[in-house]
């Protein structure tokens, strides 16, 4: 007779600094690494599998490729009125994707809409994730990706 594993729950806030403290031991800036461990755990919580938690070996496996530079700092080469072009370095998406929809956002504030585009990075991830960002700002927010 097969026994079915134990369920451990373990809460949000708890993963949330799991998470950043893996981040942060490949090389993520305090700021980052939470970046990170909010998308993770927004994702999780939303039941949208592996792109949460589950997907953070692979996060860090292309660090360990050379794909990805954890320590990047994403930054913006070009801002034209309400545009603004970002060069990821080649750090996680995530990270350069927030950047840009909080830049896009100040934009939006000053001109009425704001665009950020990056370039760059790997995948973004949990693509909903970022209109949050616009909407906790009370504006209205879009993202998408190219990538695969």
């Amino acid at each position: 007779m097969m026994q079915l594993a134990e369920t451990t729950r373990v809460t949000a806030d708890r993963l949330h600094v799991f998470a950043s403290a893996i981040c942060r031991a490949v090389g993520m800036s305090r700021d980052d690494a939470g970046v990170m461990a909010d998308l993770l755990v927004w994702r999780d919580l939303r039941d949208a599998l592996p792109l949460g938690l589950p997907a953070l070996p692979s996060f860090l496996e292309s660090v360990r490729k050379g794909m990805t530079d954890p320590s990047a700092v994403p930054a913006a080469v070009r801002e034209r009125g309400s545009t603004v072009v970002f060069d990821a370095r080649r750090a996680w998406g995530q990270v350069a994707a927030t950047r840009a929809m909080r830049a896009a956002a100040d934009l939006a504030r000053v001109h009425g809409v704001g665009l950020a585009v990056v370039r760059g990075s790997g995948t973004a991830n949990a693509m909903g994730y970022y209109p949050t960002i616009a909407i906790e700002r009370q504006l209205i927010g879009l993202a998408a990706t190219n990538s695969p």
